[in-house]
């Protein structure tokens, strides 16, 4: 299951869980033209295939490597960003009025 919540959401609080939740959230804030992805050490590739059609759902898709990196944090996790797809009928980009 993928979380759609602030980045962070979902993670233990440093209790140990035998099932923790998903470890990869959709973040999607159409008012500030931002769309993600982020991964958490230990994520199921079943939960990036999971986002990512939660994502194209709703007209994002990650962006071409050669466009963008993913981004790396310090707590071994991974941001991997979405731009929109011709089926996105969100707010459009302002920097692009």
């Amino acid at each position: 299951m993928v979380q759609s919540s602030p980045r962070g959401a979902g993670r233990h609080g440093g209790k140990e869980q035998d099932h923790p939740p998903s470890l990869v959230t959709l973040v999607n804030k159409p008012d500030a033209f931002e769309f993600y992805l982020d991964a958490a050490p230990g994520y199921a590739s079943a939960d990036i295939a999971e986002a990512l059609s939660s994502a194209n759902a709703q007209g994002l898709e990650a962006m071409d490597p050669d466009e963008v990196d993913p981004e790396l944090f310090d707590d071994g996790s991974v941001r991997i960003w979405l731009t929109t797809t011709d089926s996105y009928s969100g707010p459009k980009n302002p920097l692009l009025s």
